[in-house]
């Protein structure tokens, strides 16, 4: 946990510096299973004119925008930033593949960072489902790839002697980082918005659901042999040293006179990333948050959140309801 809560302040202290991108999506199904898709995409303009700077990354160089006949795509400056946006009806029973695609610095596939691909089909009478899935294609974050020491020494020193393994540390480690990972990026209300603008309030709510996290992975690896007064007291002791340890860090990456990141280090899928989906239906299950009134569900999320496996937003409505 400690090292994913240190990437998530030092990718907060970089948007603070530079900023980033951003790009919302809303899927309208309609009763025969066509549906259209509108894309805005916003961030800054490139550099205009001899000698202009821009600070951070450009529109243009965060996404790869849509592009052909079958788009209509506008572009317009408001409030300081470039606003794109792409519209196109896909007939029924046709997806759409990869009409939203984050660049990316390091090795992945086309230069692709992250990927999407949206699927309607009818799983019953009257029953539509809508499927939009985002998928990592880009080298993993080393904080997801080698667990922090500072982590691995704290869950051993939490555990009961017996069951203190290198291994067992480890396998904890590693099912712990991809839940707070999630937490942290989300989808759902990811802790990383709060942080960057209400930090004391972030604070506590990582605390509180990191803690849960913790307990449930305490759970998932070791079971009955641990009660479960034991795996919350142990998930409590992780935290706590979690959160202590990050405050060095916190003041580190606020000072002023500390080194600018390199390039290649630059938070590349750090895009705030926000689906909506109007279906023609009442719905009737979903994992996203569901807007009665208006019939709509929505996702929102970093685009990082896909780094730990794929993102699966999914609703189901059924029609004549």
């Amino acid at each position: 946990m400690h090292r994913s809560m240190r990437a998530a302040l030092a990718l907060t202290a970089a948007l603070c510096l530079c900023g980033c991108g951003r790009t919302s999506t809303v899927t309208e199904v309609k009763p025969d299973g066509s549906f259209v898709r509108t894309l805005t995409f916003r961030g800054q303009p490139p550099a205009e004119g001899e000698g202009a700077i821009v600070m951070g990354p450009t529109v243009d160089t965060l996404f790869e925008l849509p592009g052909g006949a079958a788009w209509k795509v506008t572009r317009e400056k408001k409030d300081n930033e470039l606003v794109i946006t792409a519209v196109r009806t896909f007939p029924a029973g046709t997806a759409a593949q990869q009409d939203i695609a984050l660049k990316a610095k390091g090795k992945a596939p086309m230069g692709r960072l992250i990927v999407n691909s949206v699927a309607i089909r009818q799983i019953a009478s009257g029953r539509w489902e809508y499927r939009e899935t985002l998928r990592w294609q880009g080298e993993r974050p080393k904080e997801l790839v080698n667990p922090d020491p500072q982590m691995l020494q704290a869950i051993k020193a939490a555990l009961p002697a017996n069951l203190a393994t290198d291994a067992n540390v480890r396998d904890v480690a590693q099912i712990a980082v991809r839940g707070l990972w999630r937490l942290l990026f989300g989808p759902g209300d990811p802790l990383l918005s709060q942080l960057l603008m209400h930090p004391d309030l972030a604070e506590r709510k990582l605390k509180r659901l990191a803690t849960q996290v913790m307990t449930a992975t305490l759970e998932q690896k070791f079971g009955n042999q641990l009660s479960g007064e034991s795996r919350a007291a142990i998930a409590r002791r992780i935290v706590e040293q979690g959160l202590e340890s990050t405050k060095s860090l916190t003041q580190e990456k606020a000072n002023p006179n500390a080194a600018p990141q390199k390039e290649e280090d630059e938070p590349a899928g750090m895009v705030a990333m926000a689906f909506t989906v109007k279906l023609p239906g009442k719905i009737v299950s979903s994992n996203g948050d569901v807007d009665e009134a208006s019939g709509e569900v929505f996702w929102a999320l970093y685009g990082q959140a896909a780094a730990v496996g794929d993102v699966e937003m999914v609703a189901v409505c059924e029609t004549g309801r």
